[in-house]
């Protein structure tokens, strides 16, 4: 039903139609005068206006519609009038009227028809408006749409190019401090070398590591921010491993002459962890506070178990230096990324500021966290790592296998290397733990090798001058399940997983980690026991 306003000076003419128009099914409202019409306009919104043009007052209906149209809102109107000269017609359409009803004897009779046509042609107008309106609303979000789309291939592509620039920048930087690194490794273990000699070997190590180290937390922190850091979750012993971060940590320990002291109260210290993820946090924790604490002073390693909260049952991991401390305001902000308390703390001390960030971000990934704590500048400083407690596993029932009969086994190893410093150093380091080696720098004469004879272990570079180890390791396979080890300076878990997944047993990341090394070693020493 729609809302008809008339106006009209002439009262009995505003009856008859508002009842023919009532007749019709529409509400009417029936004025005389035009400022009772406007605030009917105002007020009550009707559909459409009738009016007249020659009114009572000293307004015309057409200049009241002008004054709506201009104060209040547009809206439909039939202008009734007594004049037939055709200027009046082309004045009111001009003006936006929608129709003009000449006022002739019978105009009442065909009144219901000229409202119910112009009505339809306002609703016929308003849903062509609306449907443009949402078309254009769908046309923009399309637009919006494939300008995200656009946006976002954009960023994932950048994403894309920034990963491989820093797989790139990571290999060419890993590449070369591999045979410096295996070197130092092999003139440590020189019996009688001057003890002022090793301890300048030692300093050179140490800065390899620390180099290799900030690569790995620069491709950690790439791995946080794209949500990529992966976990292999197993039963750990939280002592243990930090005796063995203490054990690698021993040499700074000494030429720094730090008092560590441990106080393992925690009488349940199994957690459910990736292990070496695990070493890392710890690691970061302790290396922060030996590089922040002067020589002769004091470290402290402490675990508890935590009291039970919503969150379940937890063990404690503190650190505790007697280092150069924290100031109040700095703390918030300390487990942000290249965050590291003062430019001139920066400045003395170095490093990228990465090391709590990503030990933050792992501790979030096991479901824990880590805080710190420092009642000030000079006053040293605590950190303290809480993860989930998990049951302690079960008794692991061994092979018969003698580690140390297999471990003095002499292996026949394929060595795939081009970067000749690297293959030169490797196949001394290899052999000097009593190993025979074949190295090669293409893969064309690994192959005809293995054509010849077979291999207790294969360890291979992957970018080649005539190949991919990636192609050689799955030809290899539908000859030998030896283990064999992927050698390179690649180590991204992508890259990690797509070696595994061609066949590789192992990954060895440029500089190589003689600890891995020696593993990799007694682990294919027990793969040749194994198969006689």
């Amino acid at each position: 039903m729609a809302h008809v306003l008339m106006l009209d000076d002439d009262a009995g003419l505003l009856e008859l139609a508002r009842r023919i128009l009532a007749r019709a099914g529409h509400r009417v409202s029936a004025v005389a005068d035009s400022d009772s019409a406007y605030a009917i306009v105002r007020d009550d919104r009707p559909d459409l206006l009738l009016i007249d043009y020659q009114l009572g007052g000293p307004e015309t209906g057409l200049e009241f519609f002008r004054r709506v149209v201009d104060h209040l809102r547009p809206m439909p109107a039939i202008l009734l009038t007594g004049f037939t000269d055709e200027s009046r017609v082309i004045e009111a359409l001009r003006a936006g009227v929608a129709d003009v009803v000449p006022k002739t004897g019978a105009f009442l009779d065909y009144l219901p028809e000229a409202v119910a046509r112009v009505l339809d042609q306002t609703r016929l107008r308003e849903a062509l408006a609306q449907a443009e309106l949402l078309r254009a609303r769908e046309d923009e979000r399309e637009r919006l749409l494939a300008s995200e789309q656009v946006a976002r291939h954009a960023a994932e592509e950048a994403n894309r190019a920034k990963d491989r620039f820093l797989a790139m920048l990571s290999h060419e930087l890993r590449t070369p401090l591999s045979p410096v690194l295996a070197t130092a490794t092999m003139l440590e273990r020189i019996e009688g070398l001057p003890e002022h000699v090793r301890a300048d070997v030692r300093l050179i190590k140490r800065n390899i590591e620390l180099e290799a180290r900030l690569i790995d937390d620069l491709l950690d922190l790439t791995r946080v921010a794209n949500g990529k850091l992966l976990l292999a979750l197993e039963s750990v012993d939280v002592h243990e491993t930090i005796g063995d971060v203490l054990a690698l940590f021993r040499d700074e320990i000494d030429r720094k002459c730090l008092t560590v002291t441990t106080d393992f109260a925690a009488r349940r210290h199994w957690v459910t962890a990736d292990r070496a993820r695990l070493q890392q946090m710890l690691w970061n924790l302790l290396r922060n506070a030996a590089k922040f604490t002067p020589e002769a002073g004091a470290v402290t390693l402490r675990t508890r178990e935590a009291a039970p909260s919503a969150r379940g049952e937890a063990i404690e991991i503190e650190v505790e230096d007697t280092g150069i401390g924290i100031e109040p305001e700095r703390l918030p902000k300390l487990f942000n990324a290249f965050e590291q308390g003062s430019d001139a703390i920066s400045r003395t001390f170095g490093g990228l500021g990465l090391g709590l960030a990503i030990t933050r971000a792992l501790a979030d990934a096991h479901g824990g966290r880590v805080v710190a704590f420092s009642e000030g500048t000079g006053r040293g400083a605590r950190f303290t790592l809480r993860l989930p407690l998990a049951p302690e596993p079960l008794t692991m029932h061994h092979t018969d296998d003698d580690p140390a009969q297999a471990s003095t086994r002499t292996l026949q190893i394929l060595l795939i290397e081009d970067h000749e410093d690297t293959a030169e150093v490797m196949t001394r380091l290899l052999e000097s733990y009593g190993h025979d080696v074949e190295t090669f720098g293409r893969l064309d004469d690994a192959r005809a090798a293995c054509e010849r004879r077979t291999f207790d272990l294969v360890i291979s570079d992957l970018g080649l001058p005539d190949g991919s180890g990636i192609d050689f390791i799955r030809a290899y396979r539908s000859r030998s399940d030896a283990p064999a080890a992927a050698l390179t300076g690649y180590g991204m878990d992508d890259d990690i997983q797509r070696c595994l997944d061609a066949g590789f047993s192992a990954h060895l990341t440029k500089p190589v980690s003689i600890q891995q090394l020696e593993q990799l070693l007694a682990d294919a020493a027990l793969s040749a026991a194994a198969r006689g």
